[in-house]
């Protein structure tokens, strides 16, 4: 039995652009045999139109996988992803398309070397804020490690000096012993 294929135009709603959903969106066609298309729309919103064709159960699936992503886009490495919506739309099947592409704007570049700028503002600001954490928490050790040093001097001291007085106590001890017997001898010899 033959899938029946379809074609679905899927609006993808929030916040989507700027975030790599358009390479993940292709990664996830091509999983499920898709072909189409995807675009920003140069809408208010900011929101992404997918176009695809395929088997109906392998566009349910695809459709199946971008609804996880929206409950928790976390388990995609798409941080900055927020779904709001994903509405389908479906046709009659065209077979126009032979690959799954991503449709760029001519202005995009500009776009993306602005947020470039914007994310490596924000990485700057976190990496010196963990730098800053790093070198408190490193103080912190260091003062340990020396303190620590102090202590273990102070503990070799001791360790020595009980170690004197363990070897003072056996050769007193053995002064006795060693005149404890000769006085027994005599004792015995009497």
């Amino acid at each position: 039995m033959k899938t029946e294929k379809k074609r679905a135009r899927i609006l993808v709603k929030g916040k989507v652009q700027r975030t790599g959903f358009r390479d993940h969106v292709k990664y996830l066609a091509k999983k499920h045999r898709l072909y189409g298309t995807v675009e920003n729309i140069n809408n208010y919103d900011e929101d992404v139109l997918i176009i695809c064709e395929g088997g109906e159960k392998n566009i349910h699936a695809f459709l199946d996988e971008l609804k996880t992503l929206r409950k928790d886009p976390k388990e995609s490495d798409l941080l900055l992803l927020e779904i709001k919506k994903i509405t389908p739309t479906y046709e009659d099947y065209t077979g126009i398309y032979k690959n799954f592409d991503i449709l760029r704007g001519a202005d995009e570049v500009g776009e993306r070397l602005d947020e470039a700028a914007q994310q490596l503002k924000a990485m700057r600001r976190e990496t010196a804020r963990n730098f800053s954490s790093l070198d408190e928490k490193y103080g912190e050790i260091s003062e340990n490690m020396v303190m620590l040093s102090k202590n273990l001097v102070a503990l070799n001291k001791n360790i020595q000096q009980s170690n004197e007085n363990v070897a003072k106590f056996i050769q007193q001890s053995n002064k006795n012993i060693v005149k404890l017997i000769e006085t027994l001898i005599k004792k015995f010899e009497k």
